[in-house]
């Protein structure tokens, strides 16, 4: 599934889907990790208060 604001079948949108919205709603409660990761396991993205994980990945973000 990728983020673009569409839900699923079942017509609620996936916790991932929520968590890409949130990250582009307001990128600034997100640490970006992308630059200074040593592991490359670690998450992209980070929220600084609840902990959510991110990955830039195709998968969850459609091609680009």
């Amino acid at each position: 599934q990728q983020y673009g604001g569409r839900a699923p079948a079942g017509g609620r949108p996936s916790a991932k889907e929520e968590q890409w919205r949130a990250y582009f709603e307001d990128p600034a409660k997100w640490w970006d990790n992308r630059e200074t990761k040593k592991n490359s396991r670690a998450p992209d993205f980070k929220h600084k208060d609840s902990g959510d994980a991110l990955w830039w990945v195709h998968e969850d973000v459609g091609n680009t």
